[in-house]
């Protein structure tokens, strides 16, 4: 699963980068990059934002050039653990 949302990630946001985020992230990590990197995710959600945002929360340096395996890999682990705390939050919330 995190493989192929891997590849679709860095497929689009390499080949399609003005692609919508619609159907391939969900609506919590899209939150998430939005309010982690507001920099990057500051208009429409695109692939290529998406992208950028994601190789950010894994060390990317942009200067180095594109985003590579297991930085990416390291970006996304990181979003879905924020996404995990996000979604428990909001449940507790939800709960009092």
């Amino acid at each position: 699963m995190i493989a192929s949302n891997l590849l679709v990630i860095r497929y689009l946001g390499r080949n399609h980068e003005d692609v919508e985020a619609s159907g391939w992230i969900t609506p919590a990590q899209l939150a998430i990059l939005r309010m982690k990197r507001p920099k990057i995710m500051k208009r429409k959600a695109t692939a290529g934002r998406i992208m950028a945002a994601v190789a950010s929360l894994g060390g990317h340096i942009k200067n180095n050039g594109p985003a590579g395996w297991q930085v990416l890999g390291r970006g996304w682990a990181h979003l879905l653990e924020l996404e995990q705390g996000f979604l428990i939050a909001k449940q507790m919330m939800e709960e009092m």
